[in-house]
């Protein structure tokens, strides 16, 4: 499943999502399926967005300014789908390779790329219905990012959108799915699924460092969450 601010939709196997700069984001893995995925992050600058030409000016800045609003998803069914992915097959072999002037040729693959969006879909200025939502969601899940290692209180982060405690649940489950606890536990054991693969600490102090204040309840979740236990994945890791 991905989340791109306020839409939600099942994602398959060679689709392409598209998050423009600042805007919410979240992948969450299916029960039972696995899901490998690739990121392709960069700069603005490096396609010339601090250039003063006619394409920084008309397409770069609109877009890094979010005044230009693309596909979220596009998928196997687009008509245009095989040029789409072209663009990232290219750039990607030429990241892996690195031949002389790679770099050229992948800003030349990704302009091609927005290229295509541009000419293919249609684009629309973001919607002025969203902004406040989003601002709100962004102050909630920044709270949970700075604070998830300590006791947090739902009514705290409803205190930094400005809403009750009652108004801020039911406003937080329309607006990501969840519950604030649902998703608040699933941040922590994300967090310690990082902790166990890439440190040798405890699994006691682990789950004590993302904000559980008792050791079985987290084996528990993280059961649940993630089908084997903590000691299970830290004999996978060995």
């Amino acid at each position: 499943m991905a989340q791109v601010d306020l839409s939600s939709f099942e994602i398959h196997a060679g689709d392409i999502i598209l998050v423009p700069p600042g805007h919410l984001h979240g992948l969450s893995q299916i029960k039972g399926q696995r899901m490998e995925y690739e990121n392709i992050i960069f700069d603005m600058e490096f396609l010339g967005s601090n250039v003063v030409d006619v394409c920084s000016q008309k397409y770069l800045l609109p877009l890094l300014n979010n005044r230009i609003s693309f596909p979220v998803c596009i998928t196997s069914q687009d008509a245009h789908y095989d040029r789409f992915s072209s663009c990232l097959n290219d750039a990607d072999e030429l990241c892996d390779k690195r031949p002389s002037g790679f770099e050229l040729g992948v800003k030349a693959d990704i302009m091609q790329f927005f290229s295509l969006i541009l000419r293919y879909n249609d684009t629309d200025s973001a919607s002025s219905e969203e902004p406040l939502h989003l601002e709100r969601l962004k102050l909630a899940l920044n709270y949970i990012e700075e604070n998830y290692q300590n006791p947090i209180r739902i009514q705290d982060a409803a205190l930094q959108c400005g809403y009750s405690e009652s108004h801020f649940m039911r406003w937080f489950r329309q607006m990501t799915g969840t519950s604030f606890i649902g998703y608040l536990n699933r941040y922590r054991l994300e967090s310690a699924f990082k902790e166990l693969k890439d440190s040798e600490r405890t699994v006691l102090e682990i789950s004590e460092s993302v904000g559980f204040d008792n050791l079985s309840n987290f084996n528990r979740q993280f059961k649940k969450h993630f089908g084997i236990t903590p000691r299970e994945l830290r004999t996978q890791k060995r």
